[in-house]
């Protein structure tokens, strides 16, 4: 029992280390940095739990640099229906889509944020071009 109690406050020690706690949005992730050589992706999530929070900016990261590598695509999808009453109904929804081989990503940056039952994770991610 003792084994696994050290063990586990080992692991919160270095969870905390790897990760910064943060009271207000990181610069980094308001101005991400920019460099000839790599791409930078800065991504939020928010859960009221952490692994899907960390989920969530790593998702939104990632995409930042996927739009760098290659051009968002967006499609159009028209939906019509007829209400009860015999009135046509149309609706657009715009899809876009991103293809990209994302290669050798690291994060070089994390804070969390916690906000009453909420986690607001960010991350600050690289690529070499």
């Amino acid at each position: 029992m003792k084994k696994i109690l050290l063990f586990l406050l080992l692991f919160a020690a270095i969870d905390a280390i790897a990760q910064e706690a943060t009271d207000s949005i990181p610069d980094w992730f308001k101005n991400p940095p920019t460099s000839s050589r790599k791409f930078y992706g800065a991504g939020e999530g928010n859960s009221p739990y952490l692994d899907i929070a960390e989920k969530k900016a790593m998702l939104n990261a990632n995409l930042r640099l996927a739009e760098q590598v290659n051009k968002p695509k967006t499609k159009e999808i028209k939906n019509k229906t007829k209400t009860v009453t015999g009135q046509d109904n149309e609706q657009t929804i715009q899809r876009t889509v991103v293809e990209a081989k994302l290669k050798g990503v690291t994060v070089i940056k994390k804070a969390v944020l916690q906000k009453g039952d909420k986690y607001i994770v960010y991350v600050l991610v690289e690529m070499k071009k």
